[in-house]
């Protein structure tokens, strides 16, 4: 008997009509849709499967920072790599769509140590000279996961738990490489542990054939000397910029690390509130236009190596832009780099297809650079001692808006890049009110 094409609405329903995939077309896959027999299930309950993990992304942000920042990024990141391990196992065994649903919201929730803990912490075991260079290299190797998938699925196999398999093994490496390595010697200072902030250094030392650290730390100083009502000053520094130095880390040393401190500094509760949005605007606009990606005609596993591809050199521009321009900005020039993108789409996209895939690049190469540039940031506009609190309220409002990216990437054109231009320009007016001397974010660069 001969086969033909058909939709879903042709068998769902009708058990008496035989249906099949055809593993003929390349765009096959050998994924859930087989193994929790979805072809019949509603596509909102289907949505609903990739929405559990956003959910459980903010749901982590609520606590998984906080506790980072009361307990070591260490012990936190070593809990949530465990986490993502026992998901990866129960994703494997599943055969029940709502079994899988629980686990995606479980692997959001270790999402948040897995990426943004996991920045934090690599930012502060790194010298301030060598953070934008490493930063910008995981970003490259971000994008790089993209380009990997792409051609795993379009010209090695169709099966995804290969691909999977290589993710736990990974975040097993990930996992065990945490447990031998010290905590983060900044987040020690700033909670006053210095004499396990030197053993950190020290071993960090050992590593790498120098000799042990046994100085003392600024703050530490400090504290010492106003003790006893010493002045304390540092002559490698001009006095312009003792003082400076001086003030900020005695306001530092008043911090407690609650939300409260966040809130009652009115630089940096302006600067949360600011970067909760360019945080939120970055990932709803990134995921908006890689949604409504899968509208360009063509093979989808080739677009979507072509749009990685050409998200490399965005990967490298967002660590140049963040060293050379400085926050404000590169926020700002990337953010109207994305509205360019956007506003080419909406209104030329219909008339140029030759040109589609170049116009989506450009605007999901501008919001890339700016949610790259958020991550590096990060550490240097807030004090380590709430810096992951900052980090969790920034992920858990950019998630929940995140949520509603596949849902506008559905409506009509050109709609949802209107609402992308509009979002990406709001972002882009904020970023130049950001509180924060440009010099001494170039000083803590060259240091």
């Amino acid at each position: 008997m001969d086969a033909k094409p058909c939709s879903q609405e042709a068998f769902c329903g009708k058990p008496n009509i035989y249906h099949e995939v055809d593993w003929t077309q390349e765009n096959s896959l050998h994924n859930w849709f087989e193994s929790l027999s979805l072809e019949c299930v509603p596509k909102a309950r289907i949505g609903f499967i990739g929405s559990s993990l956003f959910i459980g992304w903010a749901s982590g942000a609520t606590f998984l920072p906080r506790l980072s920042d009361n307990f070591g990024r260490r012990r936190v990141f070593i809990g949530s790599m465990a986490l993502q391990v026992l998901t990866f196992i129960g994703l494997f065994l599943s055969t029940n769509i709502d079994v899988n649903t629980f686990f995606m919201f479980v692997f959001g929730v270790a999402s948040v140590g897995r990426t943004s803990l996991s920045f934090l912490y690599m930012m502060e075991l790194l010298p301030a000279n060598r953070q934008v260079l490493c930063g910008t290299i995981l970003q490259l190797c971000n994008a790089s996961v993209s380009i990997v998938g792409s051609v795993y699925f379009w010209k090695v196999s169709k099966e995804w738990i290969y691909l999977v398999l290589i993710g736990c093994l990974l975040a097993i490496l990930s996992m065990l490489g945490a447990i031998v390595m010290p905590e983060s010697p900044k987040y020690l200072v700033t909670k006053g542990r210095y004499d396990e902030a030197r053993k950190a250094i020290s071993y960090i030392a050992k590593i790498n054939q120098q000799e042990p650290f046994i100085g003392v730390f600024d703050k530490e100083a400090i504290q010492k000397a106003a003790a006893v009502n010493y002045s304390v000053f540092d002559t490698n520094l001009e006095t312009g910029q003792e003082s400076e130095q001086v003030r900020l880390i005695k306001e530092e040393d008043q911090l407690t690390g609650t939300i409260k401190d966040l809130i009652k500094i009115r630089r940096h509760f302006i600067n949360l509130l600011i970067f909760v949005y360019i945080w939120t605007a970055s990932s709803f606009d990134m995921y908006l236009v890689t949604y409504s990606m899968k509208y360009i005609p063509g093979n989808i596993f080739k677009n979507l190596l072509t749009s990685a591809l050409l998200d490399l050199p965005f990967a490298l521009l967002g660590g140049l832009a963040f060293h050379t321009l400085g926050v404000k900005t590169a926020l700002t020039t990337a953010f109207i780099v994305a509205i360019c993108g956007s506003v080419l789409i909406a209104l030329l996209s219909e008339d140029n297809p030759e040109f589609v895939h170049y116009m989506f690049s450009l605007a999901r190469g501008g919001v890339k650079v700016t949610f790259d540039i958020c991550y590096l940031a990060n550490s240097t506009i807030f004090p380590a001692i709430f810096a992951g609190a900052a980090f969790g309220l920034c992920n858990m409002g950019a998630k929940i808006a995140t949520i509603l990216s596949p849902m506008l990437a559905e409506v009509q054109a050109p709609i949802p890049m209107i609402i992308f231009t509009c979002v990406a320009a709001l972002a882009a007016v904020l970023s130049m009110l950001l509180i924060m001397k440009e010099s001494n974010h170039k000083r803590s660069l060259s240091k």
